[in-house]
């Protein structure tokens, strides 16, 4: 560990290990505060199985090289396009590296980016031609540990690197676990080659892979392990209680501000003090009589004096970092009785989430190097499926803390920490995954050995993510693509396609259109693959696939159903997951033959090229549109529906949120086309992923069919009853581009534009434009949405 305050974030960790039956060394480079210290004390002191002691310290004569050379490769990262506008981390960078050679990168390197890459590439070389610093080495030969654990790693000016250099010399297994969410975007880059990296959800794993170069498959999910004692927690004293000790008046609702740190927020109380002015002066009623309660950052030191204006309460007086059994009820308590919880750009604003709080973020100009210009702060905006609610003015700010009084959290708060903090599910901790990942690391013994024979197993099947296959079209994605379907395709034997295990919208608008298209090129593939999918798609895939095989028939007993290690997953397909190779080989057994494989992250890494660089038009060029073939109907359900009606189904999610409004509006659509003729409503009754279904009132003409639909078959049914409607109206998302596929007109509502990504639009309506499709209408929620469904109902 850079310093013992890393502690914190992997306390249970340790304890775990430790509880597990290993021996854990803390090894540290230096000390940072006495709270950190005394944590690591503790836990030493009551546990003989964990032991602390200082690093051997490396004499600045050798050190200092190494060191400037590093830090000459962090600095140029600061030189790409996601660190444009990022002005103070550019400046810490070169605060760190060799003043000439910034000099030199301001003024050469950043006007050409070849250039730059070229000398990146040497430096590079360079460092890895170092040979390991005979200190370390000999403190790791002597002890001879089973796993080096290293946290941060990618601190600037840290050694920590040359204990990843030794580790590999004496062939110990290392991991390097990624110890806070804004590690990998904000500081140096990973130097040396650990064995595993740990990460806390897919969001940070898409860092490493695409920030620092490191091979999805060393790369393991495991959930944010920092934030595991706020989960169960229970306030330690009642609201009455913890306003007297704060010196709130108990009977008002709570505004608790999160300070950040320096870096983020300097002089922060200035801030503060126009915010709490604001509210009191241009806050509506429950604003602007609610207690302001100021929790300070425990390393940004607040002046506001003792007594602060407008009413604000500044408790703990002194910024005390969470360590131990009563400062962390201190906090937790806070956000508890919180109505509301403000920061700028904190790690309090998850922690605020967790607590099922309203969070918020005025967007402050003088805060913007700490704020917007940081890439770490874009995962909590809701554009990005986070759970802030942005202000763009403190008019606008205020103007959403009343709000945020009246109705308290909304869906968006839950729903990122189901994404950010416990992918793996509310129950699913991240400290056991952790510990898990290392045991099993260590338990493969020579690591090197099983990953170069899994990379030339996954060269053979065709498993390797593109962007690791082509290095000769970095700037041009899709030659390389290309080249890697044709490999797999000209391959002799059976060819998977899939496993798909992801969202309904992007399987019918990119992932069949994109096999669609790689049919055609090699039309005697098709002969020899199979499709595998899930609810009983089968129909889906003709003229594709020569064969369809089920998920949920392959693994009719898997209990788990949503999540990475389950059937179904909401997570991008960046590369295969150890999932996806159970699936496989589990394929692979049933039929008696290696298979080739046409992964989805073969097609996804040239879509998240494409989209990062503005470039979404492309993807046409390996898509073929086509309506979707006829249906079969095993069930028979269309024959429970009369020869005219509509279809329907409202379900909630990011373009249509779970608030009473939509409900309200959702119930007052279906009811009116009720009252033009039959509904059938789409509705399985099932829980397959994290959308939950509308449920209208009785009504005869509302023929509700969930009874008659099973698991292994819901989407194919839901096909069946689309087919034969005469128009379809629903929430906007995935499903609504079924329809049009099936030739049905669609009439698709939204409420919030946040997640409502214009291309996503833009490819459908292209899609739907080819013979045979039906016709995709998009109405806003509002006051005219009745209305524009109306004219949509008679044209």
């Amino acid at each position: 560990m850079a310093h013992p305050g890393a502690l914190r974030n992997f306390q249970r960790v340790v304890e775990r290990l430790a509880d597990r039956g290993h021996e854990v060394e803390l090894v540290y480079e230096r000390h940072k505060n006495q709270t950190d210290t005394a944590m690591m004390e503790e836990i030493t002191r009551s546990r003989d199985d964990v032991s602390s002691r200082l690093a051997p310290q490396i004499p600045g004569g050798v050190a200092k090289p190494r060191s400037r050379l590093r830090n000459s490769v962090d600095y140029l990262r600061y030189l790409e396009p996601p660190f444009e506008s990022s002005q103070a981390l550019r400046n810490r960078a070169a605060a760190y590296a060799p003043r000439p050679f910034a000099l030199f990168a301001d003024v050469v390197l950043a006007r050409s980016s070849r250039l730059s890459r070229h000398v990146h590439e040497r430096l590079m070389r360079r460092e890895r031609s170092l040979s390991p610093l005979p200190e370390i080495t000999e403190y790791l030969r002597e002890r001879r540990p089973d796993v080096l654990m290293i946290t941060p790693l990618v601190a600037l000016g840290s050694d920590q690197p040359e204990w990843l250099r030794a580790a590999h010399a004496l062939g110990i297994p290392t991991v390097f676990c990624v110890h806070s969410w804004d590690n990998l975007t904000n500081k140096g880059l990973i130097h040396g080659q650990p064995d595993l990296v740990t990460v806390w959800n897919e969001a940070q794993l898409a860092e490493a892979v695409e920030m620092h170069d490191v091979s999805p498959d060393q790369v393991e999910v495991v959930g944010a392990h920092a934030f595991d004692h706020w989960f169960g927690r229970k306030p330690s004293r009642s609201r009455a209680v913890f306003c007297a000790e704060a010196g709130l008046d108990r009977d008002r609702p709570i505004v608790l501000y999160v300070c950040s740190s320096s870096q983020i927020s300097p002089q922060e109380e200035h801030f503060i003090e126009r915010w709490a002015r604001h509210i009191r002066e241009n806050g509506g009623p429950l604003a602007r009589d609610a207690s302001l309660l100021v929790r300070p950052h425990p390393v940004n030191r607040l002046s506001l004096g003792p007594e602060p204006a407008a009413g604000v309460v500044v408790w703990p007086p002194a910024g005390i970092s969470p360590h131990d059994a009563g400062t962390r009820d201190d906090y937790f308590d806070s956000l508890y009785h919180a109505a509301a919880v403000v920061g700028i750009n904190t790690s309090a604003q998850i922690e605020g989430a967790i607590a099922g709080r309203p969070v918020l973020a005025p967007i402050a100009e003088e805060f913007h190097d700490g704020q917007m210009a940081t890439v770490h702060f874009r995962h909590l905006l809701p554009e990005n499926g986070g759970p802030l609610i942005v202000g763009g003015s403190l008019d606008e700010h205020v103007a959403q803390i009343e709000t945020a009084l009246e109705q308290g959290q909304d869906e968006g708060g839950r729903a990122f920490v189901r994404r950010f903090v416990r992918p793996f599910g509310p129950d699913v901790a991240g400290s056991p995954r952790l510990v898990g990942a290392i045991e099993s690391l260590v338990h493969q013994g020579n690591r090197d050995l099983a990953i170069a024979d899994r990379r030339r197993r996954d060269e053979r099947k065709g498993l390797r993510a593109t962007s690791r296959t082509q290095p000769a079209h970095r700037d041009d994605p899709v030659p390389g693509l290309i080249e890697s379907v044709d490999r797999i395709l000209e391959q002799p034997g059976p060819i998977l396609l899939g496993p798909w295990r992801g969202e309904v919208g992007f399987e019918l608008l990119y992932w069949i259109p994109f096999l669609r298209w790689a049919m055609a090129r090699h039309p005697g593939a098709a002969k020899r693959t199979i499709a595998l999918s899930r609810g009983g798609v089968r129909s889906w895939y003709q003229g594709i696939a020569a064969d369809y095989l089920d998920l949920f028939e392959l693994h009719p007993e898997e209990p788990r159903v949503a999540g990475e290690d389950g059937l179904l997953t909401r997570a991008k397909w960046i590369r295969p997951t150890a999932f996806d190779r159970a699936l496989i080989s589990r394929v692979e057994a049933q039929i008696g033959a290696e298979l080739a494989v046409l992964h989805p992250s073969s097609w996804f890494a040239t879509y998240r090229t494409l989209g990062k660089r503005g470039q979404f038009g492309r993807l046409e060029e390996f898509a073929t549109y086509e309506p979707l073939g006829p249906l079969n109907d095993p069930r028979g359900i269309r024959g429970l529906l009369p020869d005219q009606y509509l279809a329907s189904r409202f379900y909630f999610g990011t373009a249509f949120p779970d608030e009473p409004s939509n409900h309200d509006l959702a119930r007052e659509v279906q009811q009116l086309l009720a009252e033009r003729e039959t509904v059938a409503l789409l509705n399985t009754g099932l829980v397959l992923d994290d959308h939950t279904e509308h449920r209208p009132p009785a009504d005869s003409r509302i023929v509700d069919l969930s009874a008659r639909i099973p698991r292994d078959d819901n989407l194919n049914s839901q096909s069946v009853i689309l087919a034969g409607a005469r128009g379809y109206v629903g929430s906007y998302g995935g499903l609504s581009y079924l329809p049009p596929l099936l030739g049905i007109p669609t009439a698709a509502l939204y409420s919030s534009t946040v997640a409502f990504e214009t291309h996503h639009i833009e490819t459908a309506r292209r899609a739907f434009a080819v013979k045979g499709c039906g016709s995709f209408h998009t109405i806003p929620a509002g006051d005219d949405a009745i209305a524009s469904l109306l004219s949509w109902l008679e044209s």
